[in-house]
């Protein structure tokens, strides 16, 4: 018969060794839930000035606001590498350009534990902005948006309505064009991400849509055609590359473009050279971040950071798991097997007389 004692023991050995191994994955995914360096790259976005306050005055960024949001909660340190002017290609061939990297950059997205990735705005900026200029019969290398603003609502009728019906031929118009640039943008946009998972292996990379500034513009129907013949359906594409790529690479999404369409607030403002952010718009994307990086980490804490064996280690916790519970079915069979034998052997010793 075996030895009731010695298998009792080896199996309470070998939950307490599970239990350790459960309690040091806690304890691992505790210490990746915290927020030691927060970086951000691409355009000036979430980091430039809010267009709607006064020289004079103190407006906080997006990131400012991230800054003290942190500063407050815990001890994260914020690196901004921010570019005006930043593009898929331009952030990309920063990052993994042989002769020209910006080592700086390298060196911060590798020690990152959270990464914030802004860019398309301008991509689509300098796409759209020459097109727009000839459509308006204006000079496609140096005019300005508010130049184009400031055209389109001072537009009469009959220039409108020939303006109104550019607007709806320019798909058909311009179809060769705007497919190599979204596919160019597409091919830039994941190779960048591809660089960036490369190198910050240990961090949890967020991505943001782009916003559609002229949505919240006065009631005109120029910018109104412009909008829904013209940006719209181009950013519909950019963001559409966007959210696939959140998917295909599991990185986190911050929806700006859906948290801006909710708002009755203007959350942009047109300025000489490009589109920025009102105070109230950074207010807006801030919010729309940390309540995405808390909810990631605060997975994390609980240990549902990847998806189910999604790698080696995941297949090895869920192998403990298995393990565990069935050495406490087996242990509970044996000392039930082990009680019920007991009372059997009892009954025998009773009976025996009899006979």
């Amino acid at each position: 018969m075996m030895n009731i004692k010695k298998l009792t023991s080896a199996l309470l050995v070998a939950v307490i060794i599970l239990t350790s191994l459960f309690s040091s994955f806690a304890k691992e995914n505790e210490e990746k839930a915290k927020i030691k360096l927060l970086s951000v790259f691409g355009d000036t976005l979430l980091t430039i000035a809010p267009a709607d306050v006064e020289e004079n005055e103190k407006g906080q960024s997006s990131i400012d606001k991230l800054a003290e949001y942190y500063a407050l909660e815990r001890d994260v340190s914020l690196v901004d590498l921010s570019v005006s002017g930043g593009t898929a290609k331009s952030v990309l061939k920063a990052l993994s350009d042989k002769k020209n990297a910006n080592e700086e950059m390298k060196s911060v997205l590798k020690a990152s534990d959270t990464l914030l990735l802004s860019v398309g705005s301008v991509d689509a900026l300098d796409f759209l902005l020459p097109l727009v200029s000839e459509m308006l019969g204006l000079d496609p290398v140096k005019t300005t948006v508010k130049e184009i603003t400031d055209t389109l609502t001072g537009m009469k009728d009959k220039e409108l309505d020939a303006f109104v019906k550019k607007t709806k031929s320019f798909a058909k118009d311009n179809k060769e064009a705007i497919d190599d640039f979204c596919e160019s943008f597409s091919k830039d946009y994941a190779d960048l991400l591809n660089v960036m998972k490369e190198n910050g292996k240990n961090a949890q990379i967020y991505l943001f849509t782009i916003c559609d500034p002229i949505s919240e513009m006065p009631d005109y129907l120029s910018l109104a055609s412009l909008d829904s013949n013209v940006v719209y359906p181009i950013l519909e594409k950019l963001n559409g590359v966007i959210k696939k790529q959140t998917d295909a690479l599991n990185v986190h999404l911050v929806d700006t473009y859906t948290e801006f369409s909710l708002k009755r607030r203007a959350c942009t403002f047109v300025s000489d050279d490009s589109l920025a952010l009102s105070e109230y718009g950074h207010t807006v994307i801030a919010s729309a971040i940390t309540y995405e990086i808390d909810e990631v980490y605060r997975t994390m804490k609980n240990g549902d950071s990847e998806p189910l064996f999604e790698n080696g280690k995941n297949i090895w916790i869920w192998f403990a798991a298995a393990v565990e519970m069935l050495v406490i079915v087996v242990f509970v069979t044996v000392i039930c097997v082990k009680k019920m034998n007991s009372i059997t052997d009892k009954k025998k010793t009773v009976e025996e007389p009899k006979k």
